[in-house]
């Protein structure tokens, strides 16, 4: 939903997009992400925003393309 719009998103927002009639298990998914710091949200007045974190998915991105690196190395000795 958040690549989607191109920016941050409410969790209705992301509701819909999932077909889900309910923000709760949103909720839990984007405080979960949130932990991980792969998201940020910002409180509107009662609406609250989400929105990547576009630096640590680089982050996420590069130590698994590391991890698979050293992998190979060690199966190739």
């Amino acid at each position: 939903s958040i690549v989607a719009a191109g920016g941050p998103v409410t969790y209705r927002e992301i509701a819909d997009e999932l077909g889900i009639s309910s923000t709760g298990h949103v909720a839990s998914g984007v405080n979960a992400l949130h932990d991980r710091d792969v998201v940020t949200k910002e409180k509107d007045g009662r609406v609250t925003k989400v929105d990547l974190n576009t630096e640590r998915v680089d982050d996420i991105r590069a130590s698994e393309r590391r991890r698979e690196q050293s992998e190979e190395v060690l199966s190739s000795i």
